[in-house]
């Protein structure tokens, strides 16, 4: 069950490889062996999924992996190990240029997650809350298309190669700046937009028609629909983030339902409903609620003796 942010981040990366090495000053200068440390290091944070795909019995044991490789510090000390060892093997110097390829490439893996909710953590995620700049919305669509498009016309094309490349490279980078300044100037319209604790905008629509603007004020969430550029519209709605803070309070000792609402949602809203053989725990983003889209949902269903839990997901992909 790899997230499908997972896979346009890594696709879109790894179509930049091709792109990059397509200039002839570059294959010139880069070492032979630097393009595959550079796609080792794009790839390194797959490593995350591997072990829960083995063990995992079900959705709920993916969803809930510990996201070490995500991470800028466990990510550098495994840098460090391959370092290492590529010291032994090829030298120092040699290993110190081949491990800068593997850093560039999972730096630039951990940058396409942080443009997205997807995010990573600056630490290790028990020690370390996520970050996110959620600039772009469905992961990378687009410049996955960009690049993929370049790619095969500058095979079928071989004669305008180098037009179609520097076009391509060209469209990547309008596509990146574009994206992160029409966020800057969305966040500076709706940070005025109202007085919170914390505001988060969230990219509405595949590419960007429009942002929800979350605003948290205590038990409270805001939710606002604001224009491409940052242009205030009407429909705004407000909830509270739980119908039953003392029974939630219980339920979020479990382990399973605490990482849902920590990290696996960006703005959970909680229901509780009680009955007399259980109770019925469901985790919605505040977003979907007030779009009306079903989104992710969690439900958890806890015995009144506490002991048989049942958990439930849908809309994860």
């Amino acid at each position: 069950m790899l997230d499908r942010y997972e896979f346009w981040h890594t696709a879109a990366s790894l179509l930049m490889l091709p792109l990059l090495f397509s200039a002839e000053r570059m294959r010139r200068a880069a070492d032979p062996w630097g393009g595959y440390w550079l796609a080792a290091g794009i790839l390194l944070p797959l490593l995350d999924y591997l072990a829960p795909l083995a063990t995992a019995s079900d959705a709920i044991g993916v969803l809930t992996r510990v996201p070490v490789l995500h991470s800028l510090s466990m990510g550098a000390l495994v840098l460090a190990g391959l370092s290492l060892v590529a010291g032994m093997v090829a030298g120092p110097s040699r290993a110190l240029r081949l491990t800068a390829w593997a850093a560039g490439g999972f730096l630039l893996h951990l940058g396409l997650d942080g443009l997205t909710e997807a995010g990573f953590w600056p630490g290790p995620a028990f020690q370390s809350p996520k970050w996110s700049l959620p600039a772009f919305a469905r992961g990378h669509v687009l410049l996955v298309a960009v690049l993929a498009s370049s790619l095969v016309l500058a095979r079928t094309v071989p004669f305008r190669r180098n037009l179609v490349i520097r076009t391509g490279a060209f469209l990547a980078g309008l596509y990146l700046v574009g994206g992160l300044s029409q966020y800057a100037v969305a966040f500076t319209q709706a940070a005025r937009a109202a007085d919170a604790e914390q505001r988060d905008l969230i990219p509405f629509g595949h590419f960007r028609a429009g942002w929800l603007l979350v605003s948290e004020s205590g038990e409270t969430l805001q939710v606002s629909d604001i224009g491409p550029w940052g242009a205030a519209r009407q429909t705004s709605g407000s909830m509270t983030r739980w119908n039953d803070e003392e029974r939630f309070l219980e339920m979020i000792s479990d382990p399973v339902v605490r990482r849902f609402y920590y990290e696996v949602f960006r703005h959970p809203v909680v229901r509780v409903e009680a009955r007399a053989s259980d109770a019925i725990l469901v985790l919605r983003e505040a977003a979907d609620l007030h779009s009306g889209e079903r989104g992710k949902l969690f439900t958890l269903s806890w015995a009144a003796d506490g002991r048989e839990r049942t958990y439930q997901v849908e809309g994860f992909r």
